[in-house]
């Protein structure tokens, strides 16, 4: 056949030859005739020339491509193997496009490629083509090894009965040739008859071994590949596991903070309890002042925060001195405690302690309970009348909501303070006095004096001395102890064996803000003793608003006239405009708005002005016309309920 090659490329240029020495000598022959000048002649040889030429290397590739088609299929075998191996296919479709070139090439009815199983040595098939029925596994002799990984190709041989031909006949195949990677046999083609039943020749056992070491290699890139992308799965698998581990130990931070926060807690509890027993054992204050500092005696002040340590050591400074001083806070916070504090740490505890609520009293009245009067000042002045100034000579004179003095009266007051003297209602005579002042408002006097409500000379005798108590929100520390001496006091009144609170009460009692201070958590736990029927306070026997606190129904932003409470100043009192109307347990966002009582007198829940009124009615009926009773009967300020009076026409 190579012989027939050569002599066929010779005739060929023979031919090629011969045409173009017949075309030169016709031409010559003519002298020029045919075409008449000699560049034309040129011309025309070199164009048949280029054509000859062409039609000869035409004539010669169809002559290749016959005589070498192997070679062509091969290259467009190796063209296909190529794409396969630049999409990075995985195996089985590489496997696939390998068999599929075979098939084309060598025009086999079937085949399979198996991949050697390094552990149990045995083969595993990876793909197969055509009709044939390749077994899935099998297990193949030594000898049949030992010839694939020498790099020589099997074929099947009628009647043969070696190893290697039951294996050939249990595989059903015509020709196996090994796959080599690194000098290991890492699988084989199996490939079925050619058509005709042709039998397998040299240059197709050729084209098998060069498809076999691209296949090898093809193979051996597509497992790598396969063990890149299984790599990344389980990287992107333990980054996914890392992850979840890491929120894990985030929940699990936050978890032990929140137990830390409740063992705290529990921590203050226990302190609060044993404050309590020690001071039903002993009778002694828990909060010692150190040895070097003169003790305070204020039993009644209870708490251990930091906020109210500072106010008791200012207490403690001032006490044994004459100063003026002016206690600053919300109502309920407990002033007059405080200045019951300061009376009895003075050198004036033996004399009296005598309190006057001005807010409570008219203009003409505040005069005579403060300076007294004469018989005849006025018409129901049957007889004279010793007012707080005299009756406090010697002790110390106590006046509540000194914000609310008319401008006549404060023009007394100060002639007093700094004279020293009074006159009674109705008289000239002028009386020496020996008092103490101390006086308390909720107001903010800087806005008074700004607004001429209140004298500017009056604020700087009084405020010799400023003390703020704070409200019982930022006293978060001290609620647990205040609520459990609230609950002895209530159980010894009601005569209650209730001795113990639940947690959730006592975190109810910590979330919320608590707008009427301590008055406003003693008539709570005094009110859920009332309602208690066993030995524990429970959230059943709490008001509906601390029932919620602490919940996300309780935690929604402040009421306007609450948030502006707190900031109205920076001493921690308010105006008039920015104090809530109740700071015992009435709540309420507007003037109008619908709002809930805890009082003596029950739940109540005001809805409009007419129900309020009767309410108003109702505790002043009770209370024999006291105003003052009627105050404390509703929980309420007594300033807030006679502005409540006069607003209906009541006062």
């Amino acid at each position: 056949r190579g012989l027939l090659y050569y002599v066929i490329s010779f005739t060929v240029t023979v031919v090629f030859s011969l045409i173009v020495a017949v075309g030169a000598t016709t031409l010559l022959g003519q002298g020029g005739e045919v075409f008449g000048q000699p560049v034309l002649v040129f011309v025309v040889a070199v164009v048949a020339v280029i054509m000859l030429l062409w039609l000869r290397d035409g004539v010669q590739r169809g002559v290749d491509r016959e005589f070498f088609r192997e070679k062509y299929r091969l290259d467009k075998a190796l063209q296909k193997v190529n794409q396969a191996v630049m999409g990075l296919m995985d195996r089985r479709t590489l496997a696939e496009r390998i068999l599929a070139s075979c098939q084309d090439v060598l025009q086999t009815d079937r085949g399979a490629i198996y991949l050697r199983n390094e552990q149990s040595r045995t083969f595993l098939r990876l793909a197969n083509v055509g009709s044939g029925q390749f077994p899935v596994e099998f297990s193949a002799p030594r000898e049949f090894v030992e010839t694939l990984r020498s790099g020589l190709s099997l074929q099947r041989t009628p009647g043969g009965n070696s190893p290697i031909q039951e294996t050939m006949r249990g595989l059903d195949a015509e020709l196996v040739h090994g796959l080599d990677v690194d000098g290991e046999l890492a699988g084989l083609v199996a490939l079925g008859s050619k058509p005709n039943a042709a039998t397998y020749n040299a240059e197709d056992a050729a084209f098998l071994s060069a498809i076999g070491r691209v296949a090898g290699v093809t193979l051996h890139f597509g497992k790598v590949h396969e063990e890149l992308s299984r790599m990344n799965a389980e990287f992107s698998r333990l980054n996914h596991e890392l992850e979840e581990r890491t929120t894990q130990m985030e929940q699990l931070r936050d978890q032990l903070r929140m137990r830390d926060e409740a063992l705290a807690q529990r921590q203050r509890q226990i302190e609060s309890l044993q404050h309590q027993l020690s001071l039903r054992l002993e009778g002694t204050p828990v909060d010692r002042p150190a040895p070097s500092e003169a003790p305070l005696d204020a039993p009644t002040i209870l708490g251990r925060s930091p906020a109210i340590r500072s106010v008791l050591e200012t207490v403690r400074k001032v006490a044994p001195t004459e100063a003026s001083v002016l206690v600053r806070g919300e109502s309920g916070t407990g002033k007059e405690l405080l200045a019951r504090a300061i009376h009895d740490n003075s050198p004036r505890r033996n004399g009296p302690l005598v309190t006057l609520h001005c807010a409570a009293l008219a203009p003409g009245v505040l005069e005579s309970e403060l300076f007294g009067h004469v018989r005849g000042a006025f018409t129901d002045a049957r007889q004279d009348k010793l007012g707080r100034f005299q009756l406090a000579s010697g002790g110390t004179l106590f006046l509540d909501e000194i914000g609310d003095v008319p401008l006549e009266t404060q023009v007394k007051l100060l002639r007093v303070l700094q004279e020293r003297v009074i006159e009674p209602v109705g008289s000239s005579q002028p009386i020496p006095v020996d008092v103490r002042l101390i006086a308390a408002t909720h107001r903010n006097l800087e806005t008074f004096i700004a607004e001429g409500r209140f004298r500017e000379d009056l604020y700087y005798r009084l405020n010799v001395v400023s003390i703020t108590l704070p409200p019982l929100r930022d006293r978060g520390d001290d609620i647990v102890e205040l609520a459990v001496q609230f609950l002895r006091r209530a159980s010894e009144r009601t005569g209650k064996p209730v001795t113990h609170f639940d947690e959730e009460v006592l975190e109810r009692f910590r979330a919320y803000a608590w707008p009427g201070n301590i008055r406003e958590l003693e008539n709570v736990v005094e009110r859920a003793v009332v309602l208690a029927d066993g030995t524990r306070l429970t959230l059943e026997d709490l008001p509906p608003a601390l029932r919620s606190a602490g919940t996300s129904a309780g935690r929604a932003a402040p009421s306007p006239r609450l948030a502006a409470r707190t900031a109205a100043s920076a001493d921690g009192f308010a105006s008039e405009g920015d104090r809530s109307p109740s700071d015992a347990a009435l709540k309420t966002d507007e003037a109008d708005a619908p709002w809930t009582l805890v009082s003596e007198l029950g739940t109540v829940r005001v809805v409009g002005s007419e129900e309020e009124r009767q309410l108003l009615k109702e505790a002043l009926v009770k209370a024999r016309g006291n105003k003052a009773r009627a105050a404390r009967l509703l929980g309420l300020p007594r300033s807030t309920y006679f502005s409540k009076l006069r607003k209906h026409g009541l006062g």
